[in-house]
């Protein structure tokens, strides 16, 4: 029978402050699964089909997910005698507490892999299988907009890059209520950070 319960509107951000939980995510399947699901709720056989990925392979990973709380079962129904199951996520977006995971140099790894290794090996697959055009220059769709640069900043410069940078990351999770056409996934990935040795206290 399928369950006809609307769910709880989804919180609009989780923080992830345990270093198994941070594991988890430190995976690129699983993060378009996250993407996917944060999106619109989808069974395993939904996302196969968008991900093109077997379904037995995806089953592992959506139950990791649900397993540390990342993914939720929203409701259920009878296919061909057996339960089938929709999922999504339980966040629109999950950031890091980097306060929680300043222990050792490993787990700072495993945060860095999180953000960084993750989204390389992200930004690989999509090239080629199609999805990034690395021909295409911004702000057309399929376009890989990449940029690294060193600024020299005042105090009050770094508060505000800090502000829109903080902004920015809720504004494009939160969906637009003037919009309601098709959506299509996306990734963003940030980092700001001072890149010099601090002075020395007085």
């Amino acid at each position: 029978m399928a369950s006809d319960t609307a769910p709880e509107p989804l919180p609009e951000q989780r923080v992830i402050t345990e270093l198994a939980s941070l594991k988890v995510m430190a995976n690129p399947l699983r993060v378009r699964l996250l993407q996917e699901l944060a999106s619109r709720p989808a069974s395993v056989k939904e996302l196969a089909a968008r991900l093109r990925e077997g379904q037995t392979k995806l089953y592992r990973h959506v139950d990791l997910l649900c397993e540390h709380g990342f993914v939720e079962v929203v409701s259920t129904r009878a296919v061909g005698g057996l339960e089938e199951r929709c999922y999504r996520a339980t966040a629109r977006s999950f950031v890091l507490d980097t306060a929680a995971f300043r222990q050792d140099d490993a787990v700072l790894g495993d945060v860095l892999s999180f953000v960084l290794d993750t989204t390389r090996s992200d930004i690989k697959a999509r090239a080629r299988d199609g999805t990034i055009d690395l021909d295409r220059r911004a702000p057309h769709p399929r376009a890989l907009l990449a940029r690294r640069c060193m600024l020299r900043l005042t105090s009050r410069e770094i508060e505000r890059y800090y502000q829109l940078l903080a902004e920015l990351a809720v504004d494009v999770t939160e969906p637009d209520a003037d919009d309601d056409g098709e959506t299509q996934a996306y990734a963003l990935a940030v980092a700001f950070y001072p890149s010099e040795p601090a002075p020395p206290d007085d």
